[in-house]
């Protein structure tokens, strides 16, 4: 049925291919194939990791693996700037892109020449407590993105221009992506919660900080950290595991033709 759907010139193509090309094009087609069944089950375990795993309050919450919910707040006497717009934030990541000149061999395409992620801590609080954040290689679903164009490397930090965002897409040379967590977002994570029972001998300048922490699982296993409410986001995951699904079938169907046809035909 799908070779039904191919013109007869593509078949052709195909037939036409040099060993070299088509094994090229059979390789990147089957590496896509691989890349969607991995992401269907990845995206499908994100949905029921976040769907199963009971909300602890921060006070009675079990050492271990946990999920929180609550909203952030700043260190006592701590402003984290990101790093293009110098929006405070509890966490941002960034990144300058330049676009490759399509003349002198260049392709057009974006290179990232610059990028960046904040690893500061802050807290998530709820009703019973507060519990400091570890962001340090943790998968996080921001509040805020914002992305625009400019003629320089060096972006002088200010707010990203709100003229929509294709400005000057066509004739810029630099593109600049920045993505945040602002103060007081509701705060859905996942990770590894442990407990300090040594705060008591800590020096009196460090009593403020929490004895709470929740950071990246030892064992490998998710750490999640979404300023984009559960559902909504078990909603998303799952989303994204129906068009991986779509990927895999059409991929598969591709390298599929391409493998009869060349074949076929010769």
């Amino acid at each position: 049925m799908f070779e039904a759907l191919i013109p007869a010139e593509w078949n052709s193509g195909v037939a036409a291919m040099d060993p070299l090309q088509f094994w090229m094009v059979t390789a990147l087609t089957m590496a896509i194939v691989g890349v969607c069944f991995y992401l269907i089950f990845r995206f499908l375990y994100r949905a029921r990791l976040i769907n199963d795993t009971p909300t602890s309050r921060i006070r009675s919450a079990a050492q271990g693996y946990v999920e929180l919910e609550g909203h952030g707040e700043q260190l006592p006497g701590e402003v984290v700037l990101a790093a293009l717009t110098g929006t405070p934030c509890l966490w941002f990541s960034y990144k300058v892109e330049e676009r490759e000149p399509e003349t002198s061999g260049g392709s057009g395409q974006w290179r990232v020449i610059c990028k960046g992620t904040s690893t500061r801590h802050f807290f998530l609080v709820d009703e019973t407590g507060e519990c400091l954040i570890d962001p340090a290689r943790a998968e996080v679903i921001p509040s805020e993105s914002d992305e625009w164009y400019g003629d320089s490397e060096q972006w002088v930090q200010g707010p990203a221009p709100r003229h929509g965002r294709a400005q000057n897409f066509a004739t810029s040379r630099y593109r600049y992506t920045e993505q945040r967590i602002h103060p007081a977002a509701r705060l859905h994570a996942i990770g590894w919660f442990t407990t300090d029972t040594r705060t008591g001998e800590l020096p009196h300048a460090e009593q403020r900080l929490p004895h709470h922490l929740l950071s990246k699982p030892s064992d490998g296993r998710a750490f999640l950290l979404s300023a984009v409410p559960q559902q909504l986001l078990a909603r998303r995951y799952r989303r994204y595991a129906w068009v991986s699904l779509f990927g895999f079938l059409l991929s598969g169907a591709v390298a599929g033709w391409l493998w009869s046809i060349h074949f076929t035909l010769r």
